[in-house]
């Protein structure tokens, strides 16, 4: 070793011992070169082209013959130099920066005995690795044959596998850049996709942890911040790298543990907020009204849950304008009943049915985009079922003391449809039904009666679609207003009634001889089955009028002739068809003709010769008829 060196040499040891302070140990300690490695050949060249070449071989410790790393490959080996020991402060020693050093020990640490690194070529690659890291200006290759050929890509897969391995030792837990949210009481499972997490151990932690191969398993036991402290500590070496100097020989070092690597990983354990609906319960939507009041009550303890954003009473939540409220995340596991303080819904029952929910290990929770955890539950309201009822009356009639008597009874079988009289809107102002759009059509039952139910806020209204034949159909609208009452239902009756299609009867009375009208004879007005329905007598003018007939078939039978008339046996068929028909007869009668006694006088008289002419004349007439 030339001068310069002896003297550098020199430098480092009273560095070492005056300001390091390190452990620094002189030993009576000697490597020498051990056996050859065969087939394997190394060249060096300086950037000055200054060269050296040699078949790759193992520097062993005389002591035990433990292997060595040369770091200095223009500088021989003395095998009788003794040297200094350390175990720290590397970069400073041996004038490299700490990220080359590091290189350097991980080199060491994944090579040569590396598990399945045990065959002697590992040995010469690491060598040349290390050669290649402290010096990377100078060209430092394998060749062929002794200072032969450079030998291309030579053991490229073994210097990739090394190189891998340095990577994957560099390489973080992937979860670390995020912090864990844990909801209090859950457990959560990471898992790490760069496949380290095994390499590490748990060195400091308040919550319960477990790793296992590349999963961590972490409790959230109590609510609040922590970090986990993680170590990656060698496992397969107990002592430090160690380093050996002398001033008369290369440095030498000897494979040792590479230094603890700690991480720490966030978490955050957080109580449970509740997020609380209000719906509608036979639709199941969320009813979207402000300001419904409800309290929280921790069963356990019989103490009501604050509201850290209500000033005016901490015990009050109330929904937002979409129709729920959310609490803090400061729930713990255990039963709670939601309970409604007031619900001011129009068209709606109050529930005052506490709801009961248990927060356990086992809740299903929800988390939304700030990352924390929640319950969602729904407290239901009933819709009121309001109603509109509709009582159906038809018109009948009696033959009552030879008068027609009308009354109203139910009306079965008659076709009703509620109506939208404007826009019917639910409680979140949606559109049920637009104006004039029919709601439902029904027809009544045998009490003449409909009921539409379960109907929402609004005005309606009812019409008469199908009724009976014999009936008038009814067109009017009936217009309902079914406004709100408080925790009621809201009962509308509408009674409707149905008149019969009738029809008026006219008739006259005339002489059949000279169409002169007849009063006083009395007309009877009959069912097909007999039954005497009314009588009336002509008046002045021979008329009678028979008004208000319901649509049906009847018949006339004169019941007493006028004086100086004969009594008409004939029966005159009527058909009511249609409602308000009039129906016009003229009736006849005969008059009474006095057939003189001829026998009482030879002489015709006149009297005798206008009667028989009048006979004939009448005669003529109902035959001709």
């Amino acid at each position: 070793m030339n001068f310069c060196k002896k003297i550098f040499y020199f430098l480092i040891f009273i560095l070492s011992m005056f300001i390091l302070n390190d452990n620094v140990n002189a030993e009576s300690e000697n490597f020498h070169q051990g056996e050859w490695i065969p087939n394997i050949y190394i060249n060096k060249v300086m950037d000055n082209g200054y060269k050296r070449y040699q078949q790759a071989l193992v520097i062993r410790k005389t002591s035990d013959n433990h292997f060595a790393y040369c770091l200095e490959p223009f500088v021989s080996l003395n095998s009788n130099s003794n040297y200094f020991k350390y175990q720290s402060n590397y970069p400073a020693r041996l004038n490299i920066s700490a990220q080359t050093w590091e290189r350097v020990n991980l080199l060491s640490y994944y090579g040569y005995m590396y598990e399945g690194h045990e065959d002697l070529k590992w040995y010469a690659i690491t060598q040349v690795l290390i050669w290649r890291t402290i010096y990377p200006t100078y060209d430092i290759y394998f060749t062929e044959t002794l200072n032969g050929k450079r030998k291309e890509n030579a053991y490229q897969n073994e210097i990739a596998e090394i190189e891998k391995l340095i990577l994957a030792h560099k390489t973080n837990i992937s979860f670390l850049s995020q912090t864990i949210n844990i909801n209090l009481g859950q457990s959560v499972n990471l898992e790490d996709s760069n496949g380290v997490l095994n390499k590490f151990q748990i060195d400091n932690s308040t919550l319960p942890v477990v790793i296992n191969n590349n999963s961590l398993t972490i409790e959230g036991s109590q609510i609040g911040n922590y970090d986990i402290k993680l170590i990656n500590k060698d496992r397969k070496y107990t002592n430090n790298p160690l380093l050996y100097q002398s001033n008369d020989s290369q440095s030498v070092l000897i494979t040792g543990s590479y230094p603890i690597i700690e991480t720490n990983l966030k978490v955050n354990v957080i109580g449970i907020a509740l997020k609380v609906n209000k719906k509608d319960e036979d639709s199941k939507e969320i009813i979207k009204k402000s300001n419904i009041k409800f309290k929280i009550k921790n069963i356990a303890t019989n103490e009501f849950i604050e509201n850290p954003n209500n000033i005016e009473d901490k015990y009050i939540f109330t929904t937002n304008d979409d129709g729920y409220f959310i609490t803090a995340n400061n729930l713990n596991f255990g039963q709670y009943a939601i309970i409604e303080d007031s619900c001011n819904l129009e068209g709606y029952y109050c529930n005052d049915n506490p709801l009961i929910i248990d927060l356990n290990q086992n809740t299903t929770l929800k988390r939304n985009k700030e990352g924390n955890f929640y319950y969602e539950a729904d407290f239901y309201n009933k819709r009121i079922p309001n109603k509109i009822i509709v009582h159906k009356l038809g018109e009948t009639f009696d033959f009552t003391n030879q008068n027609i008597e009308y009354k109203f009874v139910d009306l079965e079988n008659i076709t009703i449809g509620l109506f939208a009289n404007v826009p019917i809107k639910d409680i979140n102002n949606n559109i049920i039904y637009k104006k004039d759009e029919i709601i439902s059509i029904k027809k009544t039952n045998n009490k003449g009666e409909i009921i539409f139910t379960d109907l929402y806020l609004g005005n309606y209204y009812i019409k008469e679609i199908k009724t009976n034949s014999k009936y008038q159909l009814d067109e009017n609208k009936y217009y309902v207003d079914l406004s709100a009452k408080e925790n009621e239902i809201n009962i509308k009756t509408i009674n409707i009634k149905n008149y019969l299609q009738k029809g008026t009867l006219t008739l006259t009375k005339v002489d059949s001889i000279t169409g002169k009208t007849i009063s006083d004879t009395i007309i009877g007005l009959y069912t097909t089955s007999n039954e005497l329905i009314s009588k009336k007598i002509t008046d002045n003018d021979g008329k009678i009028t028979f008004e208000n007939l319901p649509v049906g078939n009847y018949y006339l039978k004169e019941i007493a002739s006028s004086e100086g008339y004969n009594l008409s046996e004939e029966i005159v068929n009527v058909n009511i068809t249609s409602d308000n028909e009039v129906i016009y007869l003229e009736l006849k009668n005969d008059p009474i003709i006095e057939i003189p006694d001829t026998y009482q006088s030879r002489k015709t008289p006149w009297k005798t010769i206008i009667s028989l002419e009048s006979l004939i004349l009448i005669l003529w007439k109902k035959k001709k008829s």
